[in-house]
C-alpha cells in the first residue's frame, strides 16, 4: 500500500508550549474530539458529516461503540447540526442546527415581455 492509501489519523491533542500535536489512536480525519470520559481511557468523537452520531473511542485499542445518537429535527439534515456539547455527567447535552425555509410562488398569466426592463 502506498502512502496515499494509508488512512490518516486525526490530531486532537493540542499541546501548549510549541510541541507538535499528538495523534490520538483510533480517531479519523474529519472527526472531532468532543470530551474525554472520566476514566481518561476513552474519548467521545463525532464526524463532521454526521455530528449527531457520537462514538466512544477506547484509546488503547481503537475500538469504537456508539455512545449516543441525537435525533435530527424535522426539516433538518444531519449535516445541519453542530457537534454537541455534553455536561459533566454526560446525561445532558446541547447542540444547534440550521434550517432554511423558503416559499415558492407561481405567477400565471404574465405576458412574455413582462420582465423586460427590470
Amino acid at each position: 500500500m502506498g502512502a496515499r492509501s494509508q488512512p490518516r489519523k486525526a490530531e486532537t491533542d493540542q499541546p501548549l508550549g510549541g510541541r507538535q500535536p499528538n495523534v490520538v489512536p483510533g480517531t479519523a480525519v474529519r472527526e472531532r474530539g468532543l470530551a474525554w470520559l472520566s476514566d481518561g481511557k476513552s474519548l467521545l468523537t463525532a464526524r463532521v458529516e454526521a455530528p449527531n452520531v457520537v462514538e466512544q473511542v477506547e484509546l488503547s485499542t481503537g475500538k469504537r461503540k456508539i455512545f449516543r445518537t441525537i435525533p435530527v429535527p424535522d426539516g433538518a439534515r444531519a449535516e445541519d447540526l453542530s457537534t454537541p456539547i455534553f455536561c459533566a455527567d454526560f446525561r445532558s447535552y446541547v447542540y444547534a442546527y440550521t434550517r432554511i425555509g423558503s416559499d415558492l410562488y407561481v405567477v400565471e398569466g404574465l405576458s412574455k415581455g413582462a420582465f423586460r426592463g427590470l
